[in-house]
Formats: C-alpha cells, sequence, structure tokens
C-alpha cells in the first residue's frame, strides 16, 4: 500500500508539473482538481486539494522544480 501511495504523489507531481508549464494560483491548481477527479461532488474537495498542493509545490521548490514568480503565482522549472 505505501509504495502504490508513493507512487501516485510522483504521479501527481508528474501532473503537477505539467500543468505548471504556464505560471497558475494555488487556486487555480486546486480547482483544476489533481487528487480528485474533476466533476466528482465531494464536498470537502476544495480544502483537501488545497492543502495536498500545497505541499507539493512547497516539496516541488525544496527542489527546484517549481519557483514562485510572483507572489502566489507558481511555474515548472524547465528542464529540473
Amino acid at each position: 500500500r505505501l509504495d502504490r501511495f508513493e507512487g501516485k504523489i510522483g504521479e501527481r507531481e508528474a501532473r503537477l508539473l505539467e500543468f505548471l508549464k504556464e505560471p497558475h494560483t494555488l487556486a487555480e491548481i486546486a480547482e483544476h482538481r489533481f487528487v480528485y477527479r474533476p466533476g466528482d461532488p465531494v464536498a470537502f474537495a476544495e480544502g483537501v486539494e488545497r492543502r495536498s498542493m500545497s505541499q507539493h509545490l512547497a516539496r516541488l521548490e525544496r527542489a527546484g522544480r517549481v519557483r514562485e514568480v510572483e507572489p502566489g503565482l507558481f511555474l515548472a522549472v524547465a528542464g529540473a
């Protein structure tokens, strides 16, 4: 189970990096839905998406794969 969960983290980050080839805010990232499928009627989805994606962004920033180009606006680092 842990391996499967770890694989999901990598999948989400790969999809997030693809999405961040153009700059986006955390609100736009959460709205895109990386944890839940778009259109799934989950009452708490927005909160989960915001929290999860903020953690992914922080991790990717520390790794030098994402940067904040303006306050609150994130972009994938080319070639990272």
